[in-house]
């Protein structure tokens, strides 16, 4: 990271370089994390080497050296350039080839396309805009054909990024968005470039699921703009491969896959819940059925409570009834207690033929109504009774015609 206090009037106290450094140390990251997260850089310059044997990499902002290591160590020249102290302190001890000037100065002492490489890892939001401007074109005019420039800066598509961590560092003076930067390196004339999303959160797979924070937080932290000079088309297709792959989490992107699975979870519960209700109508019919199912078995169990019953006592009434019919003083006293009940009396007798019982086929012994003391006014109407009453009044109002006959005779 490059340290710009000096064009403030921040970095001449020896207050600004050590506050500086401990800022780095604690917001920074380990090398070993840093150098893992520029190797990504690698595959856009590797095929420099094929071109260029002798390639010279410049980091402009070289910070505690975690670039040059990199570069060195994949078998390029390299020269680091940074105006902080406590910075420079920590390449000296690593033996880096780093040293202390301002970046756009370095850049101007140089030859024409001179150099293979020309990288600023977070600069680019530590200055005005018209140095930044004027460095662009500065990389431009060093780079040798098909060289290559690298501006990484923190991503403001991060909405946490733009709104608050940007402003963790003091000397930030704005952020820049991506496809302004973009733009700055075609208007200086460079042949294509391409905005790369890094560094965005690792997920441990436990849960996928997409939450409101993760399009807030889940953007790619940082981003970088890397761009190329023109070169011959053999030349320039070597880095079509890293130039094509789209890298990083944009907020449009964060932002549509939360609402899709948003959709997908609303739909999955819609779904849920339409299960829910058929099984409920299933239950509310299957409880039908079964109350339905505990009405016929108490039915059942009445009727078959009531032929029990009736299975108990129809030998009771069986005996009683054929011992009225069959004595002489019991049948006149059976007639005259039934005599005002016709309709109980001749279910009475129905039940007697039904059943065999003697004396039931023909009343004999039946004294007439008139002398047993009653009107016939008690006499109940022919269409109140059953057919088996009216069949034995018959036999009553005929017996009773004959005896008059015959006290007449």
């Amino acid at each position: 990271m490059a340290s710009w206090q000096r064009n403030e009037g921040l970095g001449a106290s020896k207050m600004g370089s050590e506050f500086y450094r401990a800022f780095e140390d604690r917001f920074r990251g380990e090398r070993s994390e840093i150098k893992q997260r520029l190797s990504v850089y690698l595959p856009f310059i590797e095929p420099l080497l094929r071109l260029y044997p002798e390639c010279f990499a410049v980091d402009l902002g070289c910070g505690r050296g975690e670039w040059l290591e990199l570069v060195l160590e994949n078998g390029y020249q390299a020269q680091g350039i940074d105006l902080d102290g406590g910075m420079l302190e920590d390449c000296e001890l690593r033996g880096l080839p780093a040293r202390k000037q301002d970046a756009l100065e370095f850049l101007t002492s140089l030859d024409d396309a001179s150099v293979g490489v020309v990288s600023g890892f977070h600069i680019a939001e530590h200055v005005p805009f018209p140095y930044l401007q004027d460095l662009i074109a500065e990389a431009l005019r060093v780079l040798r054909p098909a060289g290559i420039l690298i501006l990484e800066t923190p991503n403001p598509e991060n909405v946490t990024v733009g709104s608050h961590k940007f402003y963790m560092d003091p000397t930030h003076k704005q952020p820049i968005p991506g496809e302004l930067l973009k733009f700055l390196t075609d208007h200086c004339g460079f042949a294509r470039s391409r905005i790369m999303r890094l560094n965005e959160p690792k997920t441990d797979g436990v849960n996928d699921d997409m939450r409101l924070i993760d399009v807030l937080e889940g953007v790619s932290p940082d981003y970088a703009v890397v761009a190329q000079k023109n070169a011959s088309v053999d030349e320039m297709v070597a880095f079509d491969v890293p130039f094509d792959r789209e890298m990083g989490v944009s907020l449009d992107g964060a932002a549509n896959r939360y609402d899709d699975e948003l959709r997908n979870r609303l739909e999955a519960l819609s779904q849920e819940l339409h299960k829910m209700r058929e099984q409920c109508v299933s239950r509310t019919e299957h409880l039908a059925k079964v109350a339905e199912l505990e009405k016929q078995i108490s039915e059942l169990k009445a009727v078959r409570g009531v032929s029990f019953l009736k299975s108990m006592l129809r030998p009771v009434a069986r005996w009683v009834i054929g011992k009225a019919l069959t004595g002489g003083w019991r049948r006149k006293a059976f007639e005259r207690a039934l005599a005002r009940f016709p309709a109980l009396r001749g279910h009475i007798l129905a039940f007697a033929r039904n059943q065999g019982l003697p004396g039931a086929s023909l009343p004999q012994g039946l004294t007439p109504l008139d002398e047993l003391g009653l009107k016939h006014s008690v006499t109940p109407e022919l269409s109140e009774m059953s057919e088996s009453e009216r069949f034995f009044y018959a036999e009553v109002i005929d017996r009773q015609d004959r005896s008059k006959n015959k006290k007449g005779l």
